[in-house]
């Protein structure tokens, strides 16, 4: 044990004398780039010139700079006050629209996307009356389903109610075509 702990505790000698020998070169080498003298000097002067490649200019900003910087962050604020519009328009289809003893229900999916997660809504109307219901969208065998949505009989009164579809997500917006369903 003794023998182990001697070899430890010269290794970690070894180890701090390598270390102090690379921060002194190091040092060294820093110091006597940085005092060479070819070193790039800083100028003073608002004159600005193109730095040659590979350099940096650390001259401070311009006037015309901070103009720009400015203009750049208005821009950066419209673009964040306007929401990108979904990139395609989604193709919902409803399956069936069917009335039950007790409900009324009413399924689609959404046949141009495969995905989990997107806004499906139910809209039924009859004249002034509107019915809503959402669920979330998932993926299936090669489209979006939306759960079948199923609403009380009570909340309908006969005659002609349009149902509506519409499926919402960060890839697609859209609505199906109206199915009319004849609640009696």
């Amino acid at each position: 044990m003794v023998i182990r702990r001697g070899k430890q505790k010269k290794s970690k000698k070894k180890l701090l004398i390598v270390l102090a020998v690379l921060v002194v070169a190091t040092t060294g080498a820093i110091v006597w780039l940085t005092n060479r003298g070819d070193a790039p000097s800083v100028s003073t002067t608002t004159e600005r010139t193109m730095p040659a490649p590979g350099e940096v200019n650390l001259d401070p900003p311009t006037e015309e700079d901070k103009a720009e910087v400015e203009q750049n962050k208005d821009e950066l604020a419209e673009q964040q006050e306007q929401p990108a519009p979904p990139a395609k328009t989604a193709s919902v289809i409803i399956t069936y629209a069917a009335q039950y003893d007790q409900s009324i229900e009413v399924a689609a999916y959404v046949s141009n996307v495969f995905e989990d997660g997107g806004t499906c809504k139910l809209t039924l109307k009859n004249g002034s009356k509107t019915i809503t219901r959402e669920s979330t969208g998932f993926a299936d065998a090669r489209s979006t389903t939306c759960p079948p949505f199923s609403v009380p009989r009570s909340e309908f009164s006969a005659g002609t109610w349009k149902a509506t579809v519409s499926y919402n997500s960060s890839a697609l917006i859209g609505s199906s075509e109206e199915k009319s369903l004849e609640v009696k």
